[in-house]
């Protein structure tokens, strides 16, 4: 598997970080130009930095499903958006699909049009096939607070049943935010921010490199890859098929039946 991340500018000029992975650990991890990658890597999947997704609640009408599902979303965000809803991807939490049908609440995920197929331009050029594109953090049951970066340059994000959000540089703000109250917050931290952490929440982390982030983001249930980006059946046939050997053949939980 290759896991391409997507830079927050499209027309950066230091090439794509990119991991080697076989789905549950990284392999190897590099940044090169898009030439560079590997056409013939297995599954390809692009991540989509935080920074480039909103996350949003939508109350769905009742028969909102099929082919009425975008305008009805066009309807329901129009508002709440500063960019015409056309010109944006928005894709509804992958078990909604029941909800649709239903009515209830939701979420979706927002990123802009135009900025993603600039920073996947290169890669297809490349002749690369992007696969499934998955969102560098996504909202998640339990809270999780991953700090980022350098202490000079740190970004501190939480993931909450609610959507992503990023932190204010000031700690002392961080009070506001009830999640990072739970017994059951996990803390997740790069390198350079372990010593920071420890010191400033009293709390030991969870070690996570940049790399092994994207390898997690690989496995999450959103796929942007959805509308111009989709695929057709065949080709998400052969991924969920491929999905399942790695799983096979790397997973601890299958360890047994190796070895059997």
């Amino acid at each position: 598997m290759l896991i391409i991340a997507l830079p927050h500018s499209a027309n950066a000029t230091t090439g794509y970080a990119h991991v080697h992975s076989d789905g549950h650990a990284v392999l190897r991890s590099a940044t090169g130009a898009a030439a560079t990658l590997s056409a013939h890597a297995g599954e390809v999947v692009a991540v989509v930095p935080h920074s480039r997704l909103a996350w949003l609640r939508v109350q769905l009408p009742p028969a909102s499903h099929g082919p009425r599902l975008p305008s009805v979303l066009h309807g329901l965000l129009e508002d709440r958006l500063l960019d015409d809803p056309q010109q944006l991807h928005i894709v509804l939490y992958p078990q909604a699909a029941g909800v649709a049908r239903t009515g209830g609440e939701t979420l979706v995920a927002v990123c802009d049009k135009q900025w993603l197929r600039d920073a996947l331009a290169p890669l297809q050029a490349a002749g690369l096939t992007i696969q499934r594109i998955a969102p560098e953090l996504s909202p998640s049951n339990g809270p999780v607070l991953h700090v980022m970066g350098e202490p000079e340059a740190s970004q501190s994000v939480l993931c909450h049943a609610r959507g992503v959000t990023l932190l204010p540089p000031n700690t002392a703000q961080w009070r506001a935010f009830a999640e990072l109250n739970q017994d059951d917050l996990q803390i997740q931290a790069e390198p350079a921010m372990v010593a920071r952490v420890q010191r400033t929440l009293q709390h030991q982390p969870t070690l996570q490199s940049a790399a092994q982030r994207w390898v997690q983001s690989s496995q999450s249930a959103w796929d942007l890859a959805q509308g111009e980006w989709a695929q057709g059946r065949t080709q998400r046939t052969q991924r969920q098929l491929q999905a399942a050997w790695q799983t096979f053949l790397h997973a601890p939980a299958w360890k047994p039946v190796r070895w059997g």
